[in-house]
């Protein structure tokens, strides 16, 4: 169902074929809608953990993202998972 809708808002077809990992975190998400980042955030919205696709970056790589490590929650950016 989440493919999908992922292909009626412009990804690609091919997001179609992809298997789903039940060992990727699932819960507790945030989606940020403009980098394409799956986040991890605490209750103060201090980013723990950054994945990009299957790729987690770095640390340096969310601090040019998001500095200070933080993301506030906004309907216009985040999508809660």
């Amino acid at each position: 169902l989440l493919k999908e809708r992922l292909v009626q808002i412009g990804y690609p077809e091919a997001i179609k074929h992809f298997q789903y990992d039940s060992s990727f975190p699932v819960r507790g998400l945030w989606f940020d809608k403009i980098y394409g980042n799956l986040l991890k955030v605490d209750s103060h919205g201090n980013i723990l953990v950054c994945v990009h696709g299957f790729q987690f970056l770095k640390p340096h790589e969310v601090a040019d993202l998001y500095p200070n490590k933080y993301i506030q929650l906004d309907d216009k950016r985040t999508y809660v998972l």
